[in-house]
C-alpha cells in the first residue's frame, strides 16, 4: 500500500476501479518485493558463464563453503525483461507482468540449487 500511496494518480485509479487490484498487487511485488536479498553457503563448486567478462569462455566458479548473497530487488528491474523498469507502473500489460512470475520461478530454483 506504501508503495501506491507514492504514486497518487495510480491510487487514484485503483479506487476507480477495483479490476485494476491485481495488477497493483503485481506490480507492487515487482517494484519492491517482501525479500530484498538473502545468503547462502555453497555446497559443492559450481561454474557458470561470467557474463560480465568480455570473453566468450569466461566462467566463474564458486567454491564449496564460499558465502554468497542472492539479490532479489534486481531480478524484477532488467530493462531487457520489463520496460522501464525503474518505474512503478500499474498499468503494464499482463504479458509484461507474467514475466515478474518467471522471475520468482527463478529465484526459486536459485533455493533448489544452493
Amino acid at each position: 500500500m506504501a508503495t501506491l500511496f507514492q504514486h497518487p494518480l495510480q491510487m487514484a485509479a485503483v479506487k476507480k476501479d477495483l479490476s485494476l487490484i491485481p495488477q497493483a498487487i503485481e506490480e507492487t511485488m515487482r517494484f519492491c518485493g517482501p525479500v530484498v536479498r538473502v545468503s547462502r553457503l555453497v555446497l559443492e563448486d559450481f561454474t557458470i558463464p561470467d557474463s560480465s567478462s568480455k570473453k566468450e569462455d569466461a566462467e566463474l566458479t564458486i567454491k564449496k563453503d564460499d558465502a554468497i548473497l542472492i539479490n532479489f530487488s534486481d531480478a524484477n528491474k532488467d530493462p531487457t525483461v520489463f520496460k522501464d523498469p525503474e518505474t512503478f507502473n500499474i498499468f503494464r500489460s499482463p504479458d509484461e507482468l507474467k514475466k515478474h512470475v518467471v522471475c520468482q520461478l527463478c529465484i526459486i530454483f536459485i533455493f533448489i540449487i544452493f
